[in-house]
Parts: C-alpha cells; sequence; structure tokens
C-alpha cells in the first residue's frame, strides 16, 4: 500500500475485503481511533455498516455502490468510537478499510 505524509506510518489497518453471507466484522475493536474510512467498491451493490452492532440488510448506515460520496464512511477527529465494526451486503461484494 502506498501512503504519503508525515502521519503515514501511524494506518493501523487497511486492505481491501470480500464479504461472505451475513454480517461480518471487518474492523476490530480498537483503543482510540484517529481516522476510519469505509468504501464500498462494488459497482451496484449497498453495503450497510453497524458500528458495536451487527448490522442487517436495510439497517445500519446504508453506503451506496457505485462510487461517489454516498459509497464512502469517512470519520476523523477526536470522537470517532472504538467498537467493533461490522458490514453486510451481498455475498462477493467487496470494500476497503482503513483505521489509524
Amino acid at each position: 500500500m502506498a501512503t504519503h505524509g508525515e502521519n503515514s506510518s501511524a494506518v493501523t489497518s487497511a486492505g481491501i475485503q470480500t464479504l461472505s453471507s451475513g454480517a461480518s466484522q471487518v474492523v476490530f475493536i480498537a483503543g482510540a481511533r484517529n481516522f476510519l474510512l469505509i468504501q464500498n467498491l462494488h459497482a451496484t451493490n449497498a453495503l450497510y455498516i453497524g458500528i458495536g452492532f451487527t448490522p442487517t440488510v436495510g439497517g445500519g448506515i446504508w453506503l451506496k455502490g457505485g462510487g461517489g460520496p454516498e459509497s464512502t464512511l469517512k470519520l476523523d477527529g477526536n470522537d470517532i468510537p472504538s467498537s467493533a465494526i461490522y458490514a453486510i451486503g451481498t455475498s462477493g461484494s467487496t470494500f476497503v478499510a482503513i483505521q489509524a
């Protein structure tokens, strides 16, 4: 993964993930987070995110397929939850998750 900037060493996890059936934990509990980004990479399928809870299809933070700002969840600053993060969507859908 190519990174740049003075804080690039602060990235604690990053990677493209593929969903299987059912909800999956996609980011583990962290003591403190300064940045969190989840982006739906699928061309058409929606992705639902749960921060501290297991989402259902139609029940969670909706990330649209196909790109654009509605396909991305980005949190930065001091008040980012440290809870585990879960995702559900169509089996085979891909997304990227980055935390620091």
